[in-house]
């Protein structure tokens, strides 16, 4: 009997959704993510760092989840974003973020940068426990 990878997979990800209370499909939504945005919701302030295609896919996953908000900025490393806005949230340099909002959880979004980015934070002087990296489940 041949086992079909790419079945398995889109039946894993069937499996892992769940809908909003408008009947919407979260396909983001997993035990992780969940846990996840309940640490989120008992934040006054988020600092989405990464202003790219996934920290603007957390965004949403945060709007969608009531957190608009609490976002207060995004950052991001990148010279072109810095100074722009993004759904009329402020990019700012990470120095700047955290110097505007010193007491606010930075959500990073890894992509192969976790590390860094979490080095890069620590150096600027954000405390360790506010910072979370927020793992898509999807693409």
């Amino acid at each position: 009997m041949a086992i079909n990878v790419k079945e398995i997979m889109d039946s894993i990800q069937l499996t892992a959704r769940t809908e909003n209370d408008f009947g919407e499909r979260k396909p983001y939504s997993t035990e992780y993510s969940s846990r996840r945005i309940n640490v989120y919701k008992e934040q006054p302030q988020l600092v989405i760092m990464g202003a790219g295609s996934y920290g603007k896919k957390i965004c949403s996953i945060l709007s969608m989840e009531g957190l608009e908000d609490r976002i207060v900025c995004l950052c991001d490393n990148s010279i072109s974003r810095q100074g722009t806005k993004y759904n009329g949230w402020n990019i700012y340099s990470p120095q700047q973020a955290y110097e505007k909002f010193p007491k606010a959880m930075f959500i990073i979004t890894p992509k192969g940068f976790e590390d860094e980015m979490i080095r890069q934070l620590v150096h600027l002087g954000v405390d360790i426990e506010k910072i979370s990296t927020f793992i898509l489940a999807y693409k």
